[in-house]
């Protein structure tokens, strides 16, 4: 693999998880705006925070292992394995997160 390849590789999964970061906080104020009803509980609320909060965390580590590859040129193949192996641990356990905080609740 090239230099160009491994940068544009790079480049698109840190396009990828920064659209996904985005999606994943424009959901939720969409959310927060229209549940904006005294009737409904707070906790309804606050689970999806929590959820979008953890979500986040792994979503901005990856990011900023993007940015930092794509400025050093270093630790390609570490932080390809760690792109994808969070971004795999992300969908196989997003279902449980949301279980967790709403069983929480």
């Amino acid at each position: 693999m090239t230099e160009t390849n491994k940068r544009n590789l790079i480049a698109v999964l840190a396009g990828f998880t920064l659209f996904n970061l985005v999606v994943l906080w424009i959901d939720y104020c969409q959310f927060r705006i229209s549940m904006n009803n005294p009737l409904i509980p707070q906790a309804l609320i606050d689970y999806r925070f929590k959820v979008a909060l953890v979500l986040s965390m792994p979503k901005c580590t990856l990011l900023i292992l993007g940015i930092y590859y794509l400025v050093t040129k270093k630790l390609f193949w570490l932080i390809a394995v760690i792109y994808f192996v969070l971004l795999i641990g992300e969908v196989l356990c997003s279902s449980f997160l949301i279980t967790y905080f709403v069983s929480a609740n």
